[in-house]
């Protein structure tokens, strides 16, 4: 599993809570192919405990491609500015998708 972008995130799920209703012939690309990832992956998928609706992929929380950077800064202020190394085994822990190139990426231009 790889990090979402926001459109894909979205799509998937509205997907999991049943409230996709966009007409085939009116998807985007993003939208045909998050359908096809949550159709391929469909028992993986279910939403999170929070208030507010949550993806979880394989009981891990699903990252969007926009939140990586501030999951990588709360992580970064956690470990006390911590190598790349050490994030990349500290947080994926709780989240799916975040990749030790994501980090190093976060990290070297911040």
């Amino acid at each position: 599993m790889h990090t979402m972008d926001d459109e894909t995130y979205e799509t998937v799920l509205l997907l999991v809570q049943g409230k996709f209703n966009v007409p085939v012939n009116q998807r985007t690309q993003l939208q045909k192919s998050a359908v096809v990832r949550f159709w391929r992956r469909r028992d993986l998928f279910a939403l999170g405990p929070e208030e507010s609706p949550t993806l979880y992929f394989n009981g891990k929380k699903a990252v969007k491609t926009s939140d990586v950077s501030r999951i990588v800064g709360k992580t970064f202020k956690e470990t006390k500015s911590a190598g790349y190394k050490k994030l990349k085994h500290r947080a994926p822990n709780g989240y799916a998708g975040l990749t030790e190139r994501q980090i190093r990426h976060v990290t070297s231009n911040n």
